[in-house]
């Protein structure tokens, strides 16, 4: 097995991703303890050190708590609602921002949670951590100019059901069609969805296949994309005509940079620094000191870590910007 993780393809790679723990951090000694050590013991102490740098620290900003509660609040309202197709998320934003990782540590979270809560949906099989046919989230990143079946290929290969390759578009769409039934899916992440091959000539036939989807599981659909609102994939391949229904299916949730417009904004910029200062494992470093230039309180203690999810979800501010989420009331959110 590879010692790091890779962007999960199949339902055992997302159960390792689920179930990987951030790196130990090692006890630091002083400075002089460290320059006695042997060569031997230095070098492992660094490699250690150097494993927790990599690995980054989780820092939760108002617009990863926001987008994580409303995902939660959607998800709710869809578990147990009548057949036919369930409201998705779209979650539309500039590359680099961390959307993946985003919805990525939403999905580990809430799969987490439903294991703890319905444990007889995971009896486990021969002293196996999970058994094979619960799958409540199926996680696909979207490849180059996918077709329809292409995107229908990649769930199949995510459940790990056999399918010919001769077969066709519609034959494997039933094949996971079914094992979502079975596997209890109530998940569906569509990941880098403007990968899609959206053309105006084929913009109507992926927006038909995704409400086909749609329409015959009981999951709930969440995309994720660059400049998704103004693509053909939520215009019906420019279509306007048609585009009322893609669109009354889905809650389109824009993020944007880190915005230093006003004191809130670079106060809760400096927020995001001193978090991911304080993870440091330094000798000869002022805490504090990255944001020493004004006034301003910086001193925070370090978000914990979720499984396999310690990659930084903030990134630094580029212009002046908005996002279109807003912060939620301090009371009516809490970060697990």
């Amino acid at each position: 097995m590879h010692p790091v993780l890779a962007e999960p393809r199949t339902k055992e790679e997302w159960r390792q991703y689920l179930s990987a723990k951030a790196p130990k951090e090692p006890d630091m000694p002083t400075y002089a303890e460290y320059k006695e050590m042997s060569d031997f013991a230095r070098a492992r102490f660094n490699r250690a050190r150097t494993a927790c740098h990599s690995a980054g620290a989780i820092v939760r900003t108002p617009t990863v708590q926001t987008l994580h509660h409303e995902l939660q609040r959607r998800l709710d309202v869809n578990r147990h609602q009548p057949a036919g197709a369930r409201r998705g998320k779209v979650i539309d934003g500039p590359a680099t921002l961390g959307k993946s990782t985003l919805v990525k540590m939403f999905a580990s979270e809430y799969e987490n949670r439903l294991r703890a809560v319905e444990p007889e949906r995971c009896v486990t099989d021969e002293g196996q951590e999970f058994v094979r046919d619960y799958v409540p989230i199926v996680y696909v990143s979207i490849g180059a100019s996918a077709t329809p079946k292409d995107l229908s290929i990649a769930i199949a290969e995510f459940l790990m059901v056999p399918y010919r390759i001769s077969a066709t578009k519609t034959d494997i769409t039933n094949l996971v069609l079914k094992a979502m039934r079975i596997c209890g899916t109530e998940l569906i992440i569509l990941d880098d969805a403007h990968s899609l091959d959206i053309s105006a000539k084929e913009g109507k036939v992926a927006n038909d296949h995704l409400k086909y989807l749609a329409n015959h599981t009981a999951a709930t659909f969440v995309y994720t994309g660059v400049d998704l609102e103004a693509s053909g994939l939520f215009l019906e391949g420019k279509a306007k005509a048609r585009a009322t229904q893609t669109a009354g299916r889905n809650d389109l949730c824009k993020i944007a940079p880190f915005a230093i417009s006003t004191q809130d904004h670079i106060q809760e910029w400096r927020t995001v620094i001193a978090r991911m200062e304080s993870s440091l494992l330094l000798f000869a470093h002022n805490q504090g000191a990255s944001c020493a230039t004004t006034g301003a309180t910086c001193t925070t203690e370090p978000e914990a870590a979720s499984p396999a999810s310690r990659t930084l979800s903030a990134k630094a501010p580029s212009k002046p910007s908005t996002t279109a989420l807003k912060p939620l009331p301090e009371n009516s959110w809490t970060a697990s």
